[in-house]
Parts: C-alpha cells; structure tokens; sequence
C-alpha cells in the first residue's frame, strides 16, 4: 500500500454552529439533486469548528465521534457529561442544597444535578443549608417543613383500626366501609325485600307468579301459558297458572262463536267454529255502525261461514269501484275478513 508524505487532508466542516453531517439523497455528488454542504461519502469525515464536533460516515450510517473536554483540572473536579455537545469534562462542584447542585468550569455554563450535593469540606447530610437535624434516633425519616428537611419519628400504621379516621367496632363477615361525619365505619349490607322497592307493588302473591311491568310500577300476575276455548261459554281465554283470563283484543274481547250470532259495537273480533254446522255472522246496519271495524276468523271449516249483513240494503264491497255482494262464504281454516262501515256500505280492508 502507497503511502504519501508531507500532504495535508482537507474534511469538510462549517462554523455554523448546530450543523451537523448529513446523507445526500443520491450517491454521487455530481448528479441531481446537488448535495448539501454537510453531504458526505462513506469514509469521510465531516467537522464542526464551532461546537467542537466531529463525525464519520460508515456502511451502517453517520456516526459522532466522541471528545473529550479537560480543562483546568481541579481537586474536587467531578466528572459529568454535557448533554449539548456529547462528550464528558471535568467541572467545579459548587456547594448547594438537596434542592440542585450547581456545576460550573470545564466549559460548562450550568448544569443541574438532582438531589445530590457535595461541601468542599463537609460531606455530610447535616451539613446542608436545607437540613435541620437534631436529636438524632434510629427509624426517624426526614420530612420537609417550609422548606427545611426535619428528621421526625413516623407512626407507621400497621392496622386499619389505627387510623385516625376509621371506627371499627365488632366486625364480622361482609361487612362494609361507610363513610359518615369524617368518619369510616363498619357497616351491614341492607337486606332489601322485593316489596320493600320503590317502584315494585305486590299484591297477595301466590306460587309461579311473575312480576309485569305496568304504568312505571311492577305488579305480581300470574303466569300465561297458554290459550284455551272453552265451547259451552263460547269464549276463549288465556290459561294462567292458578286461572284464567278473558282474551282480549285493543280492550275488546275476542269471541269464538259456533252458531249464528249478530254482532254489535262490542264485539269487533270474533273467531268461527263450524265443526259442526253452518254459521251465519249477521253484521249490522253499516248507518248505524260508522266508523266500525268487524274482524271474521275461520278456525274449524267442515261446515261453511257465511258473513252476511243484517240490512237488505247494505251490502259488502271489496273496494271502493267493486259490485257489492250480499253476504260472503268462507270453508277453510285461517279464512278471514276485515270490513269497516262508511255510514252507508261495508268495506273489505
């Protein structure tokens, strides 16, 4: 390997201070974009006069060589690191407090170091500005006072009942904490019936009741399991546990109905067994019945429902532009219709 004597090595560097090496976006620096003034290769060096730095450039990236910043050496000198220009010098430790210890030469201006101080000739926690200790004892814990550290005896509490503020008196198994009049107490968890609840109203229970909401109060009723017709009432009900109750359709009961009937204003809904004869519905008069709506259900079909209107001058249309019929015939299960009076005519809705 070549080597040559007597020359001189210029690096790239600046007097700026705060600039530091960079990589260029390209490769070489003859192509565009043009480098900047702190661009450089692997290998290269890159300094800044100014802040005392240097860096290299290596296949894993720009790396900052560290330097270090003796000056005036001093007993008593501590070793610390200047963030600002990364490396470790020698500074002055002036006397302090616990509250911060100032450093001051080796090029530095101020530096803070927490919670640590050292007297040029007493290196003890009393000799501090900020520390007042007298009649020393073994457990005692410095506790700050206006500014001054005190050494204090601390009760060190090891029980909940040696607290100030709480009054434990017989306690037993889940009980709680309450706090009343600046003060904690044990207490009972409260033992709350269903009757004993605000918005809860119970009447008389029985065995299988269940709780239904109504008007923003739960009351107690009996449980609906299922439907049931009785055929000499010609009713059907709800079954209940312990009962039964009247079905029942907007407010109105809903009838089944195994012979001829006539309906009236109070029975909107009827429901038609014809196992074992014809049934003829008779509606009324649809002058007398304004506004009224009739519902027909099919639930047996050997024999033949006819819905038939009452008036010979009514007549039930299936629409507004429909010829009216005079009755209308159903046969089969699940068969249905829904008619409503215009003063005049019935009408299939």
């Amino acid at each position: 390997m070549k080597s040559n004597r007597y020359t001189r090595l210029v690096l790239k560097r600046t007097e700026i201070s705060g600039l530091s090496a960079t990589t260029a976006a390209t490769a070489d620096h003859t192509l565009l974009p043009a480098w900047s003034t702190t661009d450089i290769y692997p290998g290269e060096f890159f300094i800044n006069l100014e802040d005392e730095r240097i860096w290299i450039r290596t296949n894993h990236g720009i790396r900052e060589i560290p330097m270090g910043g003796f000056a005036d050496i001093q007993d008593k000198d501590a070793l610390v690191y200047d963030i600002s220009k990364g490396f470790w010098t020698n500074a002055v430790l002036t006397t302090g407090s616990t509250s911060g210890t100032t450093f001051e030469g080796g090029g530095l201006d101020k530096m803070m170091m927490r919670s640590f101080s050292v007297e040029n000739s007493d290196s003890s926690l009393q000799s501090l500005s900020d520390v007042s200790i007298s009649d020393l004892k073994d457990g005692q814990f410095l506790i700050n006072n206006k500014g001054i550290w005190n050494n204090t005896d601390v009760d060190i509490k090891s029980s909940i009942t040696d607290l100030n503020d709480v009054y434990i008196q017989d306690p037993i198994n889940e009980q709680y904490l309450s706090f009343s009049n600046n003060k904690w107490t044990n207490k009972n968890f409260n033992q709350l019936s269903l009757s004993g609840l605000s918005n809860i109203k119970i009447s008389n229970p029985t065995e299988d009741q269940v709780l239904s909401y109504s008007g923003g109060t739960w009351v107690n009723k009996k449980a609906i399991t299922g439907l049931s017709w009785d055929k000499s009432t010609a009713t059907l009900a709800l079954e209940s546990q312990g009962g039964y109750e009247m079905l029942t359709m907007e407010g109105k009961p809903i009838e089944i109905v195994s012979s001829d009937i006539l309906l009236t204003n109070k029975k909107y809904t009827i429901l038609v067994d014809a196992t074992y004869n014809p049934v003829n519905v008779y509606i009324p008069s649809a002058s007398e019945c304004f506004g009224t709506i009739f519902n027909i259900k099919i639930v047996s079909d050997t024999f033949i429902t006819n819905v038939i209107p009452d008036s010979v001058d009514d007549h039930i249309f299936t629409n507004l532009f429909s010829t009216g019929v005079t009755f209308a015939a159903f046969g089969s299960i699940g068969d249905k219709i829904s008619i409503q009076s215009n003063g005049e005519d019935w009408y299939q809705i």
